[in-house]
């Protein structure tokens, strides 16, 4: 049954079929709210800047008050801003909201009180292990000059890939700009119109030349909200044409590309509800163009906040077993769960997830998997050989399953074959989400499998250009990371392997690993080779690996025991 709404966006509504749901769903976020605030009035700095005598606002939001509103509004993205300076409140923030992660696609939190300060580095480093922590609010103030400590942990902060959102008071926009002058890469926002006060007479000339000067930047974005908390006499107008010079000045100096929509809710209630800024709002910007006001509610937050939309649809992928196909951006995946679930989902990846795999060879150690209460999935990403392209494919899994379908952080990765090639070049770019790997005769080296004549397509280079490239595309070249992590790794492999020879794959992967200080264990079977022997799939001391990796329990290699 398809529902028609025409005063509302429209929302592209995908399902497939789960065991245990009657569906999953997902959603392509067409209208994306970047300033929401969720507070309690019982957290142990409370909300100091709302007076007490506010009916409005002087009582405890939070996830169950919001949803319905976003719900009935349309709304189905939203970035969470943290209300206030409390430190606490930006993990209090990415756990109130972990339980809708569809909804809720990220948190800014604030860190005005360390910034500067040695502090900054230990929480910056905690709060981006939840990859939903987009960056942070600079608000507060605590040293007149900007430090170089300052600038350092702003640099931090741009080499992480993370924003700063910037509240004009205490910071002021010639701030702002020379920090998008000192840092191009940093991406900064300045919220609420940078600090604007309105009051039905012209815009003040100097703060509009500083407005213009701030504009100029390309790394600044500016956040178009908190309309009615700009007016200085509350309640707020609710006629456009009150606004209309503010709304004016912020497209014809940041244009179309770089103006994102912020409600500010609950402030916005000092005024009128919801529906009230958003109607607001949408009828200045769909006036100028359909184009102007898709990019103000939805692809300029996807762009500014790095959102990344994950288009889910029905697949056709025949499972040994029962399971779920479905389609992440036109790739086939599959989920294979247990009968129980927690909150979270333990899982094993799998790879190569081509055309007939995974096969009925590999039931015996999945059914194992199952029993233990972990799932398992995959993608196909075609004959990527590890490239970019295959690589990008494994994220949008990987953020798809742990962001919106509660799996668990750091599965363990079983790579069969070929499938090391994709796994390993994947796992040694994220070793903080993975929990071990475990290979079945894997491909761990480009020039033995498929050699780099074979491979260079896939990697939209020569022959001659991937060979020069390979320090940053093969397996046995980029294990540092992997190895400075700790996560452990099996590999099973036969001495007779003529398809993947074990000299020239597990190896040299596994003394490399082990000379970087990874832990790694072998078992090397003699007289067997690249075929389907059944003791390559039903391995006890495989299957007790993945299993106990996957299951997040320490390493203990059996040689040791």
């Amino acid at each position: 049954m398809i529902t028609k709404n025409l005063k509302k966006p429209l929302v592209r509504l995908l399902t497939i079929f789960a065991a245990g749901n009657s569906f999953i769903q997902a959603y392509e976020p067409t209208l994306i709210d970047t300033h929401v605030h969720l507070w309690h009035l019982d957290r142990p700095e409370g909300i100091y800047w709302i007076p007490k005598d506010s009916r409005a606002l002087y009582r405890s939001f939070m996830p169950e008050d919001h949803e319905a509103i976003a719900q009935k509004n349309g709304v189905n993205g939203v970035v969470v801003v943290q209300a206030g300076q409390h430190l606490p409140d930006n993990q209090w923030n990415l756990d109130v909201t972990a339980h809708n992660k569809t909804l809720y696609r990220g948190v800014v939190g604030n860190l005005s009180q360390v910034i500067g300060t040695d502090r900054f580095q230990p929480l910056f480093d905690k709060l981006c292990q939840d990859d939903r922590y987009l960056g942070y609010r600079i608000s507060g103030r605590t040293k007149k000059t900007l430090t170089e400590e300052f600038y350092r942990d702003l640099n931090e902060t741009a080499r992480r890939g993370k924003t700063v959102d910037m509240l004009i008071g205490n910071y002021t926009l010639e701030d702002a700009a020379g920090i998008a002058d000192r840092i191009p890469n940093l991406k900064i926002i300045i919220n609420h119109f940078g600090g604007v006060s309105l009051d039905g007479n012209p815009l003040v000339a100097s703060w509009v030349e500083k407005f213009r000067a701030v504009a100029k930047h390309p790394n600044v974005f500016c956040k178009v909200s908190a309309l009615f908390g700009r007016v200085k006499s509350q309640p707020a107008p609710l006629d456009l044409t009150f606004y209309k010079p503010i709304l004016d000045l912020a497209l014809e100096c940041f244009g179309e590309d770089r103006i994102i929509f912020g409600s500010d809710w609950p402030v916005t209630r000092t005024t009128a509800d919801y529906a009230s800024v958003l109607k607001l709002t949408r009828d200045y910007f769909e006036k100028k163009a359909p184009s102007v006001s898709l990019k103000l509610f939805s692809s300029n937050a996807k762009k500014f906040y790095d959102l990344e939309d994950v288009q889910i649809e029905p697949g056709t992928k025949k499972l040994p077993l029962s399971g779920k196909s479905f389609l992440i951006n036109g790739r086939n995946a599959f989920i294979i769960l247990p009968k129980k679930v927690g909150k979270k989902i333990p899982w094993v990846w799998y790879a190569p997830t081509l055309p007939g795999l995974p096969a009925k060879s590999e039931v015996w150690m999945f059914q194992r998997f199952l029993a233990e209460g972990i799932a398992i999935a995959g993608i196909d990403v075609g004959e990527s050989y590890g490239s970019q392209d295959g690589r990008k494919g494994f994220s949008e899994l990987y953020e798809y399953l742990t962001r919106q379908q509660n799996f668990a952080k750091k599965p363990c990765l079983l790579a069969r074959s070929r499938g090391g090639l994709m796994l390993y070049n994947w796992a040694v770019e994220h070793p903080g989400k993975v929990g071990g790997v475990a290979g079945i005769y894997p491909v761990c080296n480009l020039e033995s499998y498929p050699g780099i004549a074979r491979a260079a397509g896939a990697y939209h280079m020569t022959k001659d250009e991937l060979k020069v490239a390979l320090h940053e595309n093969n397996p046995t070249e980029r294990l540092q990371p992997l190895a400075a992590a700790k996560v452990p790794i099996f590999h099973i492999h036969g001495d007779n392997d003529e398809v993947v020879p074990y000299h020239l794959n597990t190896q040299i992967l596994v003394e490399r690993y082990l000379k970087y200080g990874g832990p790694a264990e072998v078992e090397l079977i003699e007289n067997q080779g690249h075929n389907m022997w059944t003791g390559w799939f039903e391995s006890e001391t495989l299957t007790r690996f993945v299993v106990d990796r996957a299951l997040g329990k320490p390493w203990q290699n059996s040689s040791r025991k």
